[in-house]
């Protein structure tokens, strides 16, 4: 069973990404997913300093981002695989499964940290981490409350679930 912690008004530079990113060296953040809320997530995270490797089946999503500063990747597995954190904030159940499930396969660092955004079936969440751990990386469930308005000014509320460990 998976422990759930509510944080309050996390905005997107997250005390996830913040707290683990600020001591020692400079962490690698990918993020998968440059839509109507991933691309205002990526973008606030690029504004708060941290430097993004990023994919979206979007060109003109991904082009944005990259004039902003970001790393385009030309997938969402050399993401996985070049990123300590992965964010991902995809359309649908069957898009989340299908994405994890093809990035998983093709190898991921067990260090790494995958953070989904997305809003999703709770059962679907639990397959993904099962898929996720079962290569020795970590998975956090964090939907997000507060739409697309929420994601521009960085003011989203995240709803995290994850294992202690």
């Amino acid at each position: 069973m998976m422990a759930f912690r509510v944080r309050n008004v996390l905005q997107i530079s997250g005390c996830v990404l913040q707290r683990n990113m600020s001591s020692g060296a400079s962490k690698r953040v990918g993020f998968i997913g440059l839509g109507n809320m991933g691309g205002h997530m990526a973008s606030n995270l690029i504004k708060k300093g941290h430097k993004l490797n990023v994919f979206d089946i979007s060109a003109p999503a991904c082009e944005a981002l990259k004039a902003k500063g970001a790393t385009v990747s030309k997938s969402y597995q050399d993401v996985a695989k070049s990123s300590d954190f992965v964010v991902t904030m995809l359309p649908n159940n069957d898009i989340v499964s299908e994405t994890y499930k093809e990035m998983v396969s093709s190898g991921v660092n067990s260090s790494t940290i995958f953070i989904d955004s997305s809003t999703i079936d709770p059962m679907v969440a639990q397959a993904v981490q099962k898929l996720v751990k079962g290569q020795g990386a970590t998975f956090v469930d964090a939907p997000v409350s507060g739409g697309v308005p929420g994601a521009a000014a960085a003011t989203l509320t995240f709803m995290v679930g994850g294992y202690r460990s």
